[in-house]
């Protein structure tokens, strides 16, 4: 799913107002590389790709009691997107 990206996350509250929270802090880069594989023939290392299976998020701030909704944001380490 990640193999060609840097992918890092955070959340966000949403109030029962409507109101959103700032975001979280996000989290480290989300990367775990395969073997070293470099072919001289590319001139770069072709196991510089994410080997991540999955992802489990946990370790949330405690939930405010007026809160209806928590958004998980994701963000890819080249674009400022945050989705």
């Amino acid at each position: 799913m990640f193999e060609l990206q840097f992918v890092r996350f955070a959340y966000r509250w949403k109030y029962a107002n409507g109101q959103h929270s700032c975001y979280s802090p996000f989290t480290q880069v989300v990367f775990i590389p395969s073997e070293f594989k470099y072919l001289s023939s590319d001139g770069h290392n072709i196991g510089m790709t994410n080997n991540v299976r999955y992802v489990k998020l946990s370790n949330f701030d405690t939930k405010p009691d007026d809160v209806v909704e928590m958004d998980i944001l994701y963000k890819e380490s080249n674009n400022n997107l945050i989705l």
